[in-house]
Order: structure tokens, then C-alpha cells, then sequence
């Protein structure tokens, strides 16, 4: 996700979320789509992460080198992520998010 802070964040919970045409369209105002190729699914494959699903949206934001941190409700998956992963109810909280 790309803020006017410049701060880059995955966020996969909220495409899950938005689900009718305009919303998508303006949830992708504010947010960059990344690309997932036959090498980060293979690498998902082969990683020791226990979600698949988890290990492929990790290894896609490895993959675009711009991404400072992960948002997810569900932080206890990516114990093995080489990228902060964060709650964005703690994020928000920390202040990091207005600095």
C-alpha cells in the first residue's frame, strides 16, 4: 500500500474485504497490486512457512523489495517472515503510521 507517508505495506486482509466494483476501484487508488510469479509460488512451496497462501503473499512482497511491512489480523503466521509484520490495530497504535 502506498501512503503519503512512503511507507509501503502489504495489506491482503482488505481485499478479502472489498468484494462490489466501486470499492475495488477505490481501494486500488490507494494500493499497488503485486505481481506473483511461477518462481515466488515455488518458493512458497518449498518454505517452511505452515500456510501456503501466507507463504505466497510473503515471498510476492520479498519479491517487490519495497514493501517496509506486512498488516495482517493474522501475525502468528508469519513467524518466519523476513519483513515486520504487524496487526494494523497495533500499527495504528504504536504511531508508526503517523510519523
Amino acid at each position: 500500500m502506498h501512503g503519503n507517508r512512503g511507507l509501503n505495506a502489504f495489506v491482503p486482509f482488505l481485499v478479502k474485504r472489498v468484494t462490489s466494483k466501486p470499492n475495488i476501484r477505490e481501494l486500488l487508488s490507494i494500493v499497488d497490486v503485486l505481481e506473483m510469479n511461477k518462481q515466488t509460488i515455488l518458493t512458497a512451496l518449498n518454505s517452511k512457512f505452515n500456510d501456503f497462501e501466507d507463504a505466497m503473499q510473503h515471498y510476492s512482497a520479498l519479491d517487490f523489495k519495497q514493501v517496509d511491512i506486512i498488516l495482517t489480523r493474522n501475525v502468528k503466521d508469519y513467524k518466519l517472515s523476513e519483513i515486520p509484520v504487524h496487526t494494523p490495530y497495533d500499527y495504528i497504535r504504536s504511531g508508526a503510521f503517523y510519523k
